[in-house]
């Protein structure tokens, strides 16, 4: 059997001494090839949140969508040093001092828009953890401390994700990285 090139070139597969296809590839990572597709990779930003006290919930995503979301990166600084505690949360949210985030999408002049409630507040109640995920040490005053998850915080439809911040006192900026599933493996 020989493998011919599908578009008319007459160029047959080569296969090397191991007895592989010799062949040459460009890799990109999964959420570039989203954006590029279908531009539906975000940054949730956010600036200037100082929560009431210790323990208090100060941002949150529901997914209110039809797919799962991806949250890949998660960047932030905080004026005092503390703990960021990632947690999967279930309840229903209520905001003291709520304000929507607004998603950026990341191709730029894209207008596609996220399907979900994405808040930050001084100190949302109503939550319950059902578990820490992730732990962000800031214990270098206004440095940004990142967290890469190769494997994702994934949010499926109906499910959310909360932001804790264990100091009573501090203000917190950044970012989070998020992208919605487009079926591609």
């Amino acid at each position: 059997m020989v493998i011919k090139d599908g578009t008319g070139s007459g160029k047959t597969l080569r296969i090397n001494k191991e007895n592989r296809a010799d062949v040459e590839a460009v890799s990109r990572s999964l959420d570039q090839h989203i954006n590029e597709l279908y531009s539906k990779v975000y940054s949730l930003p956010f600036d200037g949140i100082n929560p009431v006290g210790a323990d208090d919930y100060f941002f949150y995503i529901n997914n209110t969508g039809l797919k799962d979301l991806h949250i890949t990166d998660i960047r932030v600084k905080s004026t005092v040093a503390g703990v960021v505690e990632v947690h999967s949360v279930t309840g229903t949210a209520s905001f003291t001092a709520g304000a929507d985030v607004t998603p950026v999408n990341r191709k730029i002049g894209a207008s596609i828009s996220l399907t979900s409630t994405i808040k930050t507040d001084t100190d949302t109640t109503g939550l319950s953890s059902g578990g820490v995920l992730f732990y962000l040490n800031c214990d270098t005053v206004n440095k940004t401390e990142h967290l890469r998850t190769s494997s994702h915080v994934i949010v499926p439809p109906g499910q959310s994700v909360a932001l804790l911040w264990d100091t009573s006192t501090g203000i917190l900026s950044g970012a989070v990285s998020i992208y919605e599933d487009q079926g591609v493996r």
